[in-house]
């Protein structure tokens, strides 16, 4: 949503528009193609005692993170996915590490998933410590049209097609059963996990405040919308809202900053008072800090991780 919401604040000429947009392109197809791999996961492992941890995202300490698709757990093995949904031809250049996707006639340069998954696998192995399972690692690609060359040789990272997913599974199925506590495991990886969210938005894309549209935004169509008799409406879909301000709020600190003083704030949304900001404080999504000359908000993010409980774990 923060992609989209940016997408919407950026002027139709602006020259970092179409960046955006092939990013929010890209995160569409990425949760996509994340869905599909899901309810393969869950047919191949409808009869068996397993845990599927989607989005496992770790910031070790501070100053980097690992973020994993998803994360199986069962008696028998650990595996870790990468899933990739894209099109086109696919070229894999060992050193240096690099994904070329050949489309259309363009030529485009992507981040490896090998050397993501290389470098993912060595800190979840420090991450976890010593446990019994074998480790094992995939890169799913869901895309079925996408040509795929020659993976890197001696990559220990299997690479395969979404449909031979229950059947790759399959296989590590009939591995020797481990005398491991599952829940243990599961607590030991909640207790580390943290949520991933997409902040400072402006800083990544090298935007400043300035650069951007103001107003409020219609979070149903993402339009401008105007005030018209204290009235918000949105030119697109004739939405008549004020309860949206919340959720612009909530977006601006998203492109922003976590920490915002009402100035900042009112970069994007000039009409904004301190009492509009009382019910996102009373419901705990925002808090205030300093005195009142200089005070800060600050966005309250949950701590809450999205875990999915499947067969046989109770």
């Amino acid at each position: 949503m923060s992609l989209q919401y940016l997408a919407a604040r950026l002027p139709i000429n602006h020259p970092k528009l179409p960046q955006v947009q092939q990013s929010l392109f890209m995160r569409r197809a990425g949760e996509g193609g994340e869905r599909e791999v899901l309810s393969y996961l869950q047919e191949a492992l409808y009869s068996l005692p397993s845990f599927i941890l989607h989005n496992f995202h770790v910031r070790v300490p501070k100053h980097f993170s690992i973020q994993i698709d998803y994360l199986v757990l069962t008696n028998n093995y650990i595996l870790m996915i990468e899933v990739k949904n894209i099109k086109g031809r696919i070229t894999f250049k060992p050193n240096p590490a690099q994904m070329i996707r050949e489309l259309d006639g363009d030529l485009i340069a992507m981040d490896c998933p090998f050397a993501q998954l290389d470098r993912n696998l060595i800190h979840f192995k420090k991450l976890i410590g010593q446990v019994s399972l074998p480790i094992y690692t995939a890169i799913v690609w869901v895309n079925r049209s996408a040509i795929l060359n020659q993976p890197p040789l001696n990559s220990p990272h299997q690479l395969i097609f979404i449909k031979q997913l229950p059947h790759y599974l399959n296989q590590l199925d009939g591995l020797p059963n481990q005398v491991i506590d599952l829940h243990s495991l599961v607590k030991r990886l909640k207790s580390k996990a943290t949520p991933f969210y997409l902040s400072d938005i402006c800083e990544r894309y090298s935007l400043a405040p300035n650069e951007l549209l103001s107003g409020l935004i219609c979070m149903s169509c993402y339009t401008l919308m105007t005030l018209h008799a204290r009235t918000w409406i949105c030119s697109r879909c004739k939405m008549k809202n004020n309860y949206m301000l919340d959720e612009n709020i909530l977006c601006a600190f998203d492109l922003l900053g976590d920490n915002l003083q009402m100035n900042e704030l009112r970069q994007l949304l000039p009409f904004l008072y301190s009492r509009n900001l009382e019910k996102l404080i009373e419901t705990g999504s925002i808090r205030r800090t300093s005195p009142k000359k200089n005070r800060v908000y600050s966005l309250e993010r949950t701590t809450k991780v999205h875990w999915i409980k499947w067969n046989g774990i109770n």
